[in-house]
């Protein structure tokens, strides 16, 4: 039997979220629900990223990136920044 993911915000990137433009949290939102939630596999829609960030995933949704950790024990994705791809590896 297969596993199904979903997928949600932590605190720190549900705030960034929110700071960002109504149509632009409209297209991550879409983004997210069309390719994560109830996926089989969320890693087919993202790369995994390197030195500090090893154990992470991003996932680019036009000019803005989420970076995200995969729970397989829980089947979540849980996305830790949100940003535009330029600033968001910035600490």
């Amino acid at each position: 039997m297969s596993r199904k993911y979903s997928w949600s915000f932590d605190e720190k990137a549900e705030k960034q979220f929110r700071k960002l433009d109504t149509p632009i949290q409209v297209r991550i939102l879409k983004w997210m629900e069309s390719n994560i939630q109830g996926c089989e596999n969320p890693r087919l829609f993202g790369k995994a990223l390197e030195g500090e960030y090893e154990n992470l995933w991003r996932y680019r949704i036009g000019k803005y990136c989420l970076v995200a950790d995969i729970k397989e024990g829980i089947f979540k994705v849980l996305v830790v920044k949100v940003g535009k791809r330029s600033d968001v590896y910035r600490r």
